[in-house]
């Protein structure tokens, strides 16, 4: 994967722009030295003018330099933040619009991660891309100054920073891209864990589990701290082992030279320019070799996200509609989460507008699978699937999913499904008034109605409501929209058995005629409140569709 693809040319012709101004500096050096000076190292001219004009010079040029400078800093980080602001943008809409079944294979852990850590890596990654083109061309520039003075010690002095940096660069590369690798992996991890704290904070509490989840973020946490530890080691070493032995070897230099006053007199200019070279060269060097130690670092974490980012495997939006005036029909229809199992086989089932339909079956047994299929969320592996007598290719499968109104097993609240309920309170249309009512739901909409839209809140996933609660505004919400198709999987599981026959009740009274609805439940007593045309019984990936009276159907089990 080519990453720099991903960058602005243009911002790579403000990183050079950058390092020509970065690099005059060195070039002012030469004015500064006597006529003698120069004229000793080779450096023949008219130096009157520069000499006469040297402090409006030099001040003029480093103003000049400083102010691109902070312009180039600002430009680059605004170019860098923003575009891969842009790219989170695109990855997560990649992410809403991935197929169903490609979602069960990632989890929330991993999303996070990549919209969080990962894309961090990107802006780094971009940002070390630049330094190391900018640095890179300060090098080259500063050597192309020093090579006019004395092309010798521009030798020497290149052979002795390239011997350093090359040895740590063949020695350390694949070492960094482990560490990346692994720091991205604990990443994951360490989100997982926090998240599987925060789902299960009551049986943590209860069951004195805190030890035991701390001992597992410490180990997670420390091997993830310990490898970011180890991975700046190895960036920074290079030049704080070549610092140390130029200051050895300057000093030893400095010793012998001092012995000869003419030696000293002669090669003292050509000594000094490379000194003040060498301070420039070496956090060059050290900034290209640890932009690169960075980008090795985190070439792992970015080619993941950008996995993201070009993911190609999308579906088409819900604004294509579809027409149901008669009917959904499954015909000989497969379907298995791997190409070994069949969750279900050779399905043939037909549910007409306006039916009640009872999907009845143990756990594991398929039941939500096959309310998945119907509803175009996951696509058959073989048969059909057809709307009004009309085959649905399997490009067409998400426009059925323009037609249901679906409450999952494990409901998921958040402040804009209040708001929803909310403002259909406010509405006061009769239908709605009398689901929210009958459900209980219309006392949390009378409660919040007026308090501002920046303090309503149930918490997180709805943890300041009973589990009944949720339940009731979950159920209230799938009620009031407007899809001619309504799918409850296990909607009374945290209602005891009174409530559950009275909230059925409801629900029957409630859907207008014209509306099909379809209950998910292991428990068949759902079928003495609420008279179903069909009754689906799922059982070892077969459908056996039945209009007898199920208890009597699931006790031949």
């Amino acid at each position: 994967m080519k990453i720099t693809r991903h960058i602005s040319k243009k911002l790579f012709v403000a990183a050079i722009a950058s390092s020509v101004a970065d690099s005059i500096g060195i070039s002012l050096l030469y004015p500064l030295l006597s006529k003698e000076s120069l004229n000793q190292i080779g450096i023949h001219g008219n130096w009157d003018f520069l000499e006469n004009n040297i402090n409006a010079i030099f001040l003029a040029v480093a103003i000049s330099s400083t102010i691109f400078k902070l312009w180039y800093s600002g430009y680059r980080s605004k170019q860098v933040y923003l575009s891969t602001a842009l790219e989170t943008q695109k990855a997560y809409n990649n992410i809403l619009e991935l197929p169903y079944y490609r979602h069960l294979a990632i989890s929330s852990g991993q999303i996070i991660s990549h919209l969080t850590d990962r894309s961090n890596r990107v802006a780094g990654y971009k940002l070390q891309v630049t330094a190391l083109l900018s640095a890179a061309m300060s090098i080259v520039l500063t050597l192309f100054i020093t090579v006019v003075v004395s092309w010798k010690f521009t030798i020497a002095a290149c052979a002795l920073i390239a011997a350093f940096y090359i040895s740590a660069f063949r020695t350390q590369k694949q070492k960094l891209r482990t560490l990346g690798k692994n720091i991205a992996h604990n990443q994951t991890k360490l989100v997982a864990h926090i998240q599987d704290t925060s789902n299960n904070i009551i049986p943590i509490k209860l069951e004195g589990l805190q030890n035991l989840y701390g001992a597992s973020f410490r180990d997670i946490n420390h091997a993830m701290r310990l490898n970011e530890s180890k991975a700046y080691f190895l960036t920074v070493f290079p030049r704080q082992a070549l610092e140390g032995f130029v200051l050895v070897f300057g000093g030893v230099l400095a010793m012998i030279i001092s012995r000869d006053p003419q030696t000293l007199e002669q090669y003292l200019p050509t000594i000094a320019i490379f000194l003040v070279a060498l301070s420039r060269l070496i956090p060059g060097a050290q900034q290209v070799f640890s932009s690169f130690a960075g980008m090795q670092a985190d070439k792992k974490g970015v080619e993941e996200f950008y996995t993201f980012v070009d993911e190609t495997e999308r579906e088409q939006s819900l604004s294509q509609e579809i027409d149901f005036t008669h009917s959904i029909e499954l015909k000989e229809v497969d379907y298995g989460f791997d190409s070994h199992t069949d969750v279900l086989k050779g399905v043939n089932l037909r549910i007409k507008k306006g039916e009640r339909i009872l999907i009845l079956g143990e756990s594991g047994s398929g039941k939500t699978t096959l309310a998945l299929l119907l509803m175009g969320l996951l696509v058959p592996k073989s048969g059909a699937v057809f709307i009004d007598t009309k085959i649905l290719s399997e490009s067409e499968h998400h426009k059925l999913r323009n037609l249901f109104a679906f409450l999952p097993q494990q409901i998921y609240l958040n402040d804009r499904i209040l708001d929803d309920v909310v403002s259909a309170k406010s509405l006061a249309g009769g239908r709605i008034m009398k689901t929210l009512n009958n459900l209980a739901v219309a006392n949390i909409a009378d409660r919040l109605r007026d308090v501002p839209l920046e303090s309503r809140t149930l918490g997180e996933n709805g943890r300041y409501l009973s589990g009944g609660q949720r339940q009731r505004l979950g159920l209230a919400k799938a009620l009031i929209s407007e899809r001619p198709v309504i799918v409850f999987d296990e909607p009374t599981s945290a209602l005891d058995a009174e409530n559950e026959a009275r909230v059925l009740r409801e629900i029957n009274d409630i859907i207008e005629p014209g509306k099909t609805l379809i209950i998910i439940s292991h428990s068949a007593r759902l079928a003495s409140d609420i008279a179903f045309d069909k009754v689906l019984t799922v059982k070892q990936g077969a459908v056996q569709v039945r209009h007898s009276d199920p208890l009597s159907t699931l006790s031949n089990k």
